[in-house]
């Protein structure tokens, strides 16, 4: 029996193929859902708030978080910490209304279903970080179920049901954006709801009520994250692999009504892709730091790195290299198992193609852009959503085909890699949970540790950002963690000594946030003393006067 046969009986609508899964794999799932469901929302307010999730809050509450950055570049005073957290929180002015109107002028590049869910939540139950991100923990447990049924849909199989939701339950890519105040996890979610739709749709073609329904989930899904329509040409594969052995007419009416439900769930998205043509100029300001060149091999790093996330994840920056000794066969097993699965879905059956495309779709319409124009799209994990889907079905896949098979050999070790990449995912939340940073907030990893350390200090403080490398977001993420009394600026690098020597002649400490060693050497080289933060990933400094400098001052008439 060849694998292309094997994979295409075991997505048979037999009655073998329907068979409850065994025992040992239904106890497997159980804990593995539970495990999951626990650590979707353990610690959710840990890891530190970062400048994505200021975005978040702002659009919430209805405010515009770019006022705050014009007055921390243009006050020479800089803006008390606690003005600047007023654009986090609720006020008077604050409304459903308001919140669309700043997504619109802002940023247009992300649609508003989530941030209206978590609009809706904050109001009931305030604006904490807890909170901000509670609608998408509850959105990661709901889309534990829906896998399970997509995996259902698509291999008309309960043993291979089971193990993709033993995979995903506790897929530690999975958990991390459940604890994300950002629409990702409701991007899975509607992801994987669209692909249930289109599974019954094409079960019973005939009932007009199931396209309908199935046409909401694509508006559902743009409404969600434009980059949901990656999707459709793996929706589109799957509507021409099931037209064999059908009559002609019957294959022209199926292909009909799903391109007739795609479109009117493109229409749907129709109004929004309208503001973001008219407002393209607030999304390329948001978006261009996606256009700074990484090289080929950091590239290739991270594509590794983040592919691997989703089985195994012990790193807490991406773009480090691969970490201790022990976590390289863990990552060694898991990319043989995808080029494995990658090798046995290219030798046929008439379905790879629906996952093949889930992977690279994507991933093409990411990386090729980086790869011939230069840019860091594709190193960013939460825009590659799908092709993850895609690659998580994969190794179910191939792992069912193990389990199912006649023979011994075959079914003992898919069991073995079954359990040793659940163990991986368990292994790997348990490591990350407690931790206050990983590598998905990576553009505030030390806020909270720099947050702590500022405030330790007596006395007046001043933070100046490097506004040449750092969004604003993070000045705006910092404010949570320090006293509302400590001021911040954004100052351009070359005039980054100046302020600092005009602040400490008016401030009893002053700090450098989100700078480079390269531009801290820069100042240093002044004569001013400056000492980098305790754990603080080389991004703060402290800024003091060196003891020439306070004795030539003093000496000064």
């Amino acid at each position: 029996m060849t694998a292309s046969t094997s994979l295409d009986e075991t997505s048979a609508t037999t009655a073998s193929a329907m068979q409850a899964p065994p025992s040992w794999l239904i106890v497997l799932m159980v804990v593995c859902v539970l495990v999951g469901i626990f650590f979707r929302f353990y610690a959710i307010d840990r890891k530190g708030f970062w400048q994505d999730e200021a975005w978040t809050a702002a659009h919430i509450t209805g405010h515009r978080i770019g006022d705050a950055g014009k007055h921390l570049r243009h006050d020479s005073a800089g803006v008390s910490a606690g003005q600047v957290m007023k654009t986090q929180h609720f006020d008077s002015n604050s409304s459903l209304v308001r919140t669309v109107r700043m997504m619109i002028e802002t940023d247009p590049q992300h649609t508003p279903l989530f941030t209206l869910i978590d609009y809706g939540w904050a109001r009931c139950f305030g604006d904490s970080v807890a909170s901000l991100r509670f609608p998408a923990a509850i959105i990661g447990v709901l889309a534990i179920p829906f896998f399970y049924w997509t995996c259902l849909g698509l291999f008309r199989s309960h043993t291979a049901a089971a193990v993709g939701t033993s995979l995903f339950a506790v897929a530690p890519f999975q958990v991390l954006y459940s604890q994300e105040a950002r629409e990702y996890s409701l991007f899975t979610l509607t992801t994987l709801i669209s692909l249930v739709a289109l599974f019954a749709a094409m079960r019973e073609p005939s009932r007009r009520v199931r396209w309908i329904v199935y046409a909401l989930t694509v508006a559902l899904g743009l409404w969600t994250y434009l980059l949901f329509i990656f999707s459709l040409p793996a929706h589109a594969a799957w509507v021409l692999a099931q037209r064999n052995g059908k009559e002609p007419e019957q294959r022209r009416r199926t292909t009909k009504q799903f391109v007739i439900a795609v479109s009117i769930g493109i229409a749907a998205y129709l109004p929004w892709a309208a503001i973001i043509l008219i407002r393209h100029r607030a999304m390329k300001e948001t978006t261009n730091w996606l256009t700074e060149e990484l090289s080929i091999p950091a590239l290739a790093l991270r594509w590794v790195r983040a592919f691997a996330s989703n089985f195994v994840d012990f790193h807490q920056r991406l773009g480090s290299s691969v970490g201790a000794s022990w976590e390289r066969p863990l990552i060694i097993v898991v990319l043989v198992a995808i080029l494995a699965t990658t090798y046995v879905l290219l030798r046929g059956a008439r379905k790879r193609w629906m996952i093949l495309l889930l992977v690279i779709v994507p991933f093409l319409a990411m990386a090729g852009p980086d790869l011939v124009l230069g840019g860091r799209r594709s190193a960013q994990p939460r825009y590659l959503i799908v092709s993850y889907l895609g690659v998580s079905l994969a190794v179910t896949a191939l792992l069912s085909l193990g389990l199912t098979s006649t023979r011994r050999s075959a079914r003992a070790i898919a069991a073995v890699v079954l359990l040793m990449l659940v163990a991986a995912g368990i292994a790997s939340i348990l490591y990350s949970g407690p931790r206050d940073r990983w590598w998905h907030k990576h553009g505030g990893l030390a806020m909270q540790s720099i947050g702590r350390a500022i405030s330790a200090a007596p006395g007046k403080s001043l933070v100046l950002f490097d506004a040449d490398g750092a969004n604003f977001g993070n000045a705006v993420a910092l404010s949570r963690y320090i006293r509302d009394d400590v001021r911040l600026r954004l100052d351009l690098a070359e005039n980054m000594s100046n302020a600092c020597r005009v602040g400490l002649a008016d401030y009893d400490h002053v700090f450098l946030a989100e700078l480079t060693a390269d531009r801290a050497a820069a100042v240093r080289a002044t004569g001013l003393t400056v000492t980098e933060l305790p754990d603080a990933d080389g991004i703060a400094w402290r800024v003091e006067l060196s003891a020439s400098t306070q004795s030539t001052t003093q000496g000064s008439p």
